[in-house]
């Protein structure tokens, strides 16, 4: 992606593509930014030559028109879009897609939506009953702070040895630990619940990493509502190999945990669910697309058993597609608080979008066009958001699961008053068993077996 954006070696990146066949996976329409900055990457190397192949189960047919023969070509009506088949293999020198004569395993999903978001206690609760039962359970929140909310609250209950364990310590799978230990939490998930999983009951609780990358079958889901295309993700994370299961899930079942009414949310989001405010900025959470989060919410509630892959055009498509989501909006009520949501949104993507066409590199322009100057700082990437803070610890200290740690990541909204451009040692002021309180130009954090915490915070 850095071959297309306007950064030191550009031209040399998107140059050596050429000669590789360009393979992206996982892709996604959820980011305005990424998804521009991938169009234009593709352009050019289609353009000269190159090829591409682009793997998703779950894009739409608008975002796959658009990848394919670009920004101004028609999308697919709605209907059109659910008569497409899947699984198949598009390709934009032929307008029918080739579908394949086997769709591999197919598998039914019972859904249910539950009420208990904001209570950490039921959802440990859920989660230890069926673990006691014998089933090996994946708990996947939005926010790392209510994934730690039900770890504590499973520990509360007296679940702590059903609880996912790295090196014998119980702990979580999220994005907030160091990279030394976030690779051992991978092994250790994939080891705990892949394909040669040990016999037995098991809480494993986490974020969106447990849903990227990772070889893991669980036998119940517990999922934070989120937009279809993702949960559809999260479900490949259920019964995902053959294998016999604990009498009572025999079935793949997941609970979605959902507040019964999301226009509550258009004033202030809760659970990575829509927008925060934050002196006088309005900030997304991580899906803050609450149409999308109806639409899928609507969708489970009428249908109680999601056959997959028969269903994925229907889940994606009408939680996606811009005329499913229009006429979703036109029944939403109160509609002006709807309908400001949405615009707010929709502002959020062009502005997105205007940084992405200031980002991308010209390539037909001359390189010595005014246009083609990198900016001095090179504060472009491959996508937008704040950007964590590196600390090192010189020497290395050991972590909470007995290894050595070199560097953690400090989130950049913990990292108010720390100069980037300062000392960025991280001091290790106290030690107690397996929790450290660290200091970074005067801020202080704690890491521990749940990782990295705001100390202000707890």
């Amino acid at each position: 992606m850095l071959g297309a954006i306007k950064v030191k070696h550009a031209h040399l990146r998107a140059a050596c593509l050429l000669r590789h066949l360009l393979v992206v996976d996982e892709v996604h329409a959820s980011d305005a930014y990424m998804g521009r900055s991938l169009e234009h990457l593709l352009s050019f190397h289609a353009a000269a030559g190159g090829h591409a192949l682009l793997l998703s189960a779950t894009l739409g047919g608008a975002a796959r028109t658009r990848l394919l023969n670009g920004r101004k070509a028609r999308p697919p009506s709605f209907e059109e879009a659910l008569g497409a088949p899947y699984p198949a293999l598009w390709s934009e020198v032929s307008p029918i897609p080739r579908a394949p004569a086997d769709h591999g395993r197919a598998r039914a999903v019972d859904v249910e939506l539950a009420a208990q978001m904001s209570d950490p206690s039921a959802i440990a609760a859920r989660a230890l009953a069926a673990a006691r039962a014998g089933a090996k359970v994946l708990v996947v929140r939005n926010l790392r702070a209510d994934a730690v909310a039900v770890f504590r609250a499973v520990v509360e209950q007296g679940g702590a040895d059903l609880l996912f364990s790295c090196r014998g310590v119980a702990t979580l799978h999220h994005g907030r630990f160091a990279r030394e230990d976030r690779i051992m939490l991978d092994d250790a998930i994939e080891a705990a619940l892949g394909r040669r999983r040990e016999q037995g009951g098991l809480v494993a609780i986490g974020t969106q990493t447990l849903e990227q990358s990772l070889d893991i079958d669980a036998d119940l889901l517990i999922s934070d509502l989120c937009p279809a295309d993702v949960l559809l993700q999260r479900l490949g994370r259920l019964h995902r190999h053959e294998r016999e299961r604990p009498p009572g899930f025999e079935t793949a079942r997941a609970v979605v945990l959902a507040p019964d009414d999301l226009s509550a949310l258009i004033a202030g989001g809760r659970h990575g669910l829509g927008f925060f405010g934050r002196k006088g900025e309005r900030i997304a959470f991580p899906y803050p697309d609450l149409v999308a989060l109806e639409a899928t919410r609507r969708l489970i509630a009428a249908h109680q058993v999601w056959s997959i892959p028969a269903m994925n055009r229907l889940l994606v498509e009408s939680a996606t597609h811009p005329q499913a989501r229009a006429e979703l909006l036109t029944r939403l009520e109160p509609r002006a608080a709807w309908e400001g949501a949405d615009a707010a949104l929709e502002g959020r993507d062009y502005a997105y979008l205007a940084q992405a066409m200031q980002a991308r590199l010209p390539f037909d322009l001359p390189l010595c066009d005014p246009k083609v100057l990198f900016p001095q700082d090179e504060r472009l990437g491959s996508r937008l958001g704040a950007r964590d803070l590196l600390a090192t610890f010189e020497p290395a200290i050991v972590g909470p699961f007995g290894e050595a740690i070199t560097t953690i990541a400090i989130p950049d909204h913990w990292a108010k008053g720390i100069d980037p451009a300062g000392e960025m040692r991280a001091r290790l002021v106290q030690q107690s068993g397996g929790a450290m309180r660290i200091v970074v130009q005067g801020a202080t954090f704690l890491y521990d077996h749940c990782g990295l915490s705001n100390d202000a915070q707890g």
